[in-house]
């Protein structure tokens, strides 16, 4: 009796691997530049960088630390427009990215937010650390948000 051994994956075409590290730096790019600013200017109260890079086309969603689920392009825009409003200027933001990938006009990326923002009737900045894995399409030469879903982190069992 003999058993067949598997076959190892066939290399994958130059082209291929080409296109998916070409795919692979400029998510990175755009991560560095546009992303970073509007996560900076959204953090300060301001939201028309994030509604530059989402998309206007369904679909789109967003799950928030609130909880619950918005829809939609248009809503999900009007959601973060609304949202930046809740902060005042000064505010501060930062991504830690834990993993991310593009290919074939899609991207990702999860990790951390970590933003000092200010709040209405709050002394000073206030410290806010969530959780947060975004997806990204390419819309022509643009990546576009079309899902967010970021939560705040939660403190380990037992700590206060």
């Amino acid at each position: 009796m003999s058993v067949e051994q598997p076959r190892p994956e066939p290399p994958c075409p130059a082209w291929v691997e080409t296109s998916m590290a070409n795919e692979q730096k400029s998510f990175a790019n755009f991560m560095r530049k546009e992303r970073t600013a509007a996560g900076s200017a959204y953090a300060a109260g301001d939201g028309r960088l994030v509604t530059r890079i989402s998309t206007k086309r369904d679909p789109a969603t967003f799950l928030g630390p609130g909880g619950g689920i918005v829809s939609g392009a248009k809503r999900v825009i009007a959601n973060n427009e609304k949202g930046a409003k809740g902060f005042g200027p000064g505010g501060r933001n930062e991504f830690k990215v834990v993993q991310s990938a593009a290919a074939d006009r899609l991207a990702f990326w999860t990790g951390f937010q970590v933003a000092k923002v200010r709040l209405p009737g709050k002394p000073g900045l206030v410290s806010m650390k969530l959780r947060v894995t975004e997806i990204f399409r390419r819309e022509k030469s643009s990546w576009r948000l079309v899902h967010r879903h970021g939560d705040m982190l939660a403190k380990p069992a037992g700590k206060k």
